[in-house]
């Protein structure tokens, strides 16, 4: 007996409830799906109607065809006259802005004779100026934000410099009118002059706020900022500070590549309160912290679950982070912290000592209760040198295997570790780590801990001689040889 079908109904999801209809085209929101999304909303009304709020979910304006990735002013006004003048209703859709380099100056970043050889980015820069009722609406706007007729001056550059088509001013009112915005990414801005002023409405401690207002953005949890070398035009001390994100109320996670580490940033953080600020996941990639930077941030949070520290290929002018320097750093957030990524330089330190306890992570280690994930490498968790040449202080080369008094890998880690990565790794750890292996399979210590994995220095190692015995169904273990291309 043949089975009937019902006819597809090619118009179906045009029936479904509005709110089931943005779940489903949710998912082209991603900026490889943009083009998916825009034939979305010429379709028909009503999923034009559903894809509207996801047209403007993620504001994105960074061009890095040319110069040093400032974004465009022209797409600035753009977006502007859309979400402010054109479509008011769909501010509160933004949930994430992300930009290049900001500028006081709208030339800024451009070579004069490249762009002309450039059509499209010759497009990009021109500025559409604004119309009167357009900066009247953002006048509105900006007096609404800051408030007391008292700092009126602070508006009227504001508007002067939207006038003038400036980055730094058009980024900082789309910033005060997206009330829903979640998550930022940035360059750090050059010579910024209204931007940090926009994130400033948001501090629970703002006289403004305390006053009544209520501030523009409520929902904001993730800040991730990079910033450019000392010598290039984001590289200025005071922009590169990233203190002034950490008095955010709202901020849960902040994440920079390269920030500042100087005299400055640390006077900012031991100004600031203890326990004062609400981030607690904090990245820092390719970066020179200071082991006082570094005390003086994690101080004045509440508590951090997460932290990620990966060191900068060339050394700065500070003095060297170490393992020990970190710890000591966690220590008081013990209670909370969870997740330890920790990225050093594994060799030797010209004129540190080998005894020096900040060589290593040491016994402390093992006080940390709540941290479930660790990343690491070998000599912090070890002592064990990798096959390096040690420069000790008469500059005559010396093989040092280990710093003295290092403690066994089984002494230092926290018993309710449940993954553990060990990195720069040589053949000296091997026997620790069987003995780590033999714990956890007979049960007498690291019950919760389910995966390793090693990484090796493939130069340096005999991959024949890296033999570990375990138990598959009670942990898992990979073993990686890396080259130095893959580590660099």
């Amino acid at each position: 007996m043949r089975q009937s079908t019902a006819p597809r109904d090619s118009s179906y999801l045009q029936h479904l409830p509005v709110e089931l209809q943005t779940a489903i085209l949710s998912h082209l929101t991603s900026p490889s799906d943009q083009p998916a999304l825009q034939a979305v909303l010429l379709t028909c009304k009503s999923l034009n109607h559903a894809a509207l709020p996801l047209s403007v979910r993620t504001f994105r304006n960074t061009d890095h065809r040319h110069g040093g990735g400032f974004c465009s002013e022209r797409q600035n006004a753009q977006f502007l006259r859309y979400i402010l003048s054109r479509r008011p209703e769909l501010a509160i859709f933004v949930e994430n802005i992300i930009f290049g380099q900001l500028s006081s100056d709208p030339n800024m970043g451009y070579d004069t004779e490249a762009v002309d050889e450039d059509e499209e980015l010759e497009g990009d820069r021109l500025f559409d100026e604004h119309k009167p009722e357009e900066l009247a609406t953002y006048r509105k706007h900006i007096v609404n934000a800051l408030g007391p007729s008292s700092m009126s001056h602070f508006a009227e550059e504001w508007i002067k410099d939207l006038e003038l088509g400036r980055s730094d001013a058009q980024i900082a009112l789309i910033l005060i009118c997206c009330p829903s915005l979640r998550s930022l990414y940035f360059e750090t801005p050059y010579r910024q002059r209204h931007f940090l002023r926009a994130l400033e409405l948001l501090n629970r401690a703002n006289p403004l706020i305390s006053n009544g207002l209520k501030p523009p953005l409520s929902r904001l949890r993730h800040i991730y900022c990079e910033t450019q070398s000392v010598g290039s035009p984001g590289g200025y001390p005071g922009d590169r500070n990233p203190g002034p994100f950490f008095q955010l109320d709202t901020l849960r996670s902040f994440e920079g590549f390269d920030v500042s580490s100087g005299n400055e940033v640390e006077r900012f953080f031991g100004q600031l309160p203890a326990r004062s600020s609400n981030v607690e996941e904090i990245t820092l990639r390719g970066s020179y912290v200071s082991p006082q930077v570094l005390q003086n941030m994690l101080r004045v949070c509440k508590a951090v679950k997460s932290l990620e520290i990966a060191r900068g290929i060339y050394p700065g002018p500070v003095e060297e982070l170490l393992p020990g320097h970190v710890l000591a750093s966690i220590l008081p957030h013990a209670d909370s912290l969870e997740y330890l990524h920790l990225n050093v330089a594994e060799e030797f330190q010209l004129g540190v000592p080998t005894q020096c306890e900040h060589l290593c992570l040491g016994l402390e280690l093992r006080n940390m209760t709540r941290l479930k994930g660790l990343v690491t490498g070998m000599r912090s968790l070890t002592g064990f040198f990798n096959g390096y040449t040690v420069i000790g202080d008469t500059n005559t080369p010396a093989r040092i295997p280990r710093v003295r008094g290092a403690p066994h890998l089984t002494d230092c880690l926290p018993d309710h570790l449940e993954s553990l990565e060990i990195h720069r790794c040589g053949e000296d750890i091997l026997d620790q780590v069987q003995t780590l292996i033999l714990q956890v399979q007979e049960g007498r210590s690291f019950r919760r801990l389910k995966r390793l994995r090693l990484l090796f220095d493939r130069e340096d190692v005999n991959p024949d001689k890296v033999r570990l015995s375990f138990d598959p169904a009670v942990i898992h273990i990979d073993i990686v040889f890396q080259s130095l291309q893959n580590r660099l």
